[in-house]
């Protein structure tokens, strides 16, 4: 990914960051393929989306939010 689409991906989860009305920060350390194939589809069903982001240009992105007080999750 270069410098570009780095900033794109930003600007994309910094709108996301500005919509949304709830975010939920997960770690998938640990779970399987189908575990997180299930998560996503259990999402989704409900209306939601789910996003994987690199927690550095997530923590750019959710700078000026409601949701800047969540940056200490992404390390």
């Amino acid at each position: 990914m270069d410098r570009s689409q780095k900033a794109d991906a930003v600007a994309q989860l910094n709108a996301v960051f500005n919509e949304v009305g709830v975010v939920v920060v997960t770690r998938n350390l640990g779970m399987t393929v189908a575990q997180s194939t299930a998560l996503r589809l259990k999402v989704r069903e409900v209306g939601a989306s789910f996003k994987v982001a690199k927690n550095s240009l997530a923590k750019l992105a959710i700078k000026d939010t409601d949701y800047a007080g969540l940056d200490d999750l992404f390390t």
